[in-house]
């Protein structure tokens, strides 16, 4: 079982955890199980497909996790409220996100509203993917870029439901995806979104209400250059 250690979240902190979800609860699902409420154990009862319901179980086993260490107390006591669209939150000025591929699971907390997503090449095919894509979007994103902009595309969709035009994306990620980086950075309005590719085949995309955050991945400070939009200066988170 993981620890439970109490962290501190300051105003432009944005925290990320990276698990591959076989290494923890691995003899039982049973333990796992007992991080659900009620309606969360009957959602889980509902889902047909097994991984689904083994990634929701995870999910939600170390998402409260995550949360106890930033909230303090029981994560099993961790109360999550839902919107509409089934999307966990909680009261106050405490932003959170989860994204899954496979066995990999990231979760963001944050001060600000944020999305993120994570996909393993291996879990998804590049042309299924592309077949996703609107015309305009199939016709600026080569099948190489296709990752980094997929996760990213993903993350602002999950840190903003209207945002639904792909044009304002697609001009802020363009000089980005040119220069071919590991991780990059930029603007989109207020937005700040950041691409980070941990090891080779695992995308990490993130996007946060916020021009200046300061970002951490498994408790260690990152450093993303910041592309200017449309320019060629840069700074680092």
């Amino acid at each position: 079982m993981l620890e439970k250690p109490i962290y501190h979240l300051a105003e432009h902190e944005v925290h990320l955890w990276y698990f591959k979800t076989d290494r923890y609860f691995s003899s039982s699902m049973e333990s796992a199980l007992q991080y659900l409420d009620a309606k969360e154990f009957q959602r889980y009862e509902r889902l047909l497909n097994p991984i689904k319901r083994h990634q929701f179980v995870l999910g939600r086993a170390l998402l409260k996790q995550v949360l106890s260490w930033y909230l303090g107390g029981s994560a099993k006591e961790i109360q999550l409220l839902y919107t509409k669209e089934q999307k966990p939150y909680l009261k106050g000025d405490f932003a959170f996100n989860l994204a899954h591929s496979g066995r990999h699971v990231l979760i963001a907390v944050a001060r600000h509203a944020i999305g993120v997503d994570v996909q393993v090449e291996e879990t998804i095919q590049v042309e299924h993917v592309f077949q996703g894509l609107s015309v305009l979007e199939q016709q600026r994103v080569q099948r190489d870029e296709l990752y980094r902009y997929w996760v990213l595309k993903e993350a602002l969709w999950k840190a903003d439901n209207n945002q639904s035009d792909p044009g304002p994306l697609l001009d802020a990620i363009t000089p980005c995806l040119e220069q071919a980086n590991d991780t990059f950075s930029f603007l989109l309005d207020f937005w700040c979104a950041a691409y980070l590719s941990p090891s080779q085949e695992l995308h990490m995309g993130l996007v946060v209400d916020d021009q200046h955050p300061v970002c951490m991945l498994n408790g260690k400070p990152l450093e993303i250059e910041m592309i200017e939009n449309l320019a060629t200066s840069s700074r680092m988170l």
